[in-house]
């Protein structure tokens, strides 16, 4: 994975398990992982795994074949109370450094994937007639403030999602 060689395989391990955490995450603030936002994030994996013109398809893939795995590891280690809200917040906090690594463009692009999927999980189920589907803690906890906003810089083309 040539944007992403620049890591260890420790470093990548923490990248792929972000996706779990993110999900785990939002599920706090109902202290249960629905099977929609479960299916969504799945979904949004995957799909990015076979996008040809993703930057990031075999990352995706990798991350795909591991992510119900770490999904079941993570609930029986942590699980999605409110208070284990606090846990997924310092875990996802270990992604900066690994961001910090990589090569601007490449970090940008993961983080708006990060924010993205964050945000196709939030969107994904309750809501009046698609009003109010996002409470006001998964407004907060979307924006995945734990992790260092990573903005472009002047004349930087990115992939668009």
């Amino acid at each position: 994975m040539k944007y992403i060689d620049q890591v260890s395989d420790d470093e990548m391990h923490l990248l792929e398990e972000a996706f779990s955490w993110i999900l785990l995450l939002l599920a706090t603030t109902r202290e249960k992982l629905g099977q929609i936002e479960y299916m969504e994030a799945s979904h949004t994996i995957k799909v990015r795994g076979y996008e040809e013109n993703h930057m990031f398809h075999r990352f995706y893939d990798i991350v795909n074949r591991k992510f119900e795995t770490s999904v079941h590891s993570w609930m029986g280690r942590i699980g999605v109370s409110k208070s284990a809200a606090t846990e997924y917040e310092k875990l996802l906090a270990h992604v900066n450094p690994v961001l910090a690594k990589m090569p601007h463009p490449v970090a940008r692009q993961l983080y708006k994937d990060y924010i993205s999927y964050a945000h196709r999980i939030a969107n994904a189920s309750g809501g009046i007639l698609g009003f109010m589907k996002i409470s006001k803690a998964e407004a907060e906890l979307m924006k995945l403030s734990m992790i260092t906003p990573i903005n472009a810089l002047a004349g930087e083309a990115l992939e668009e999602e």
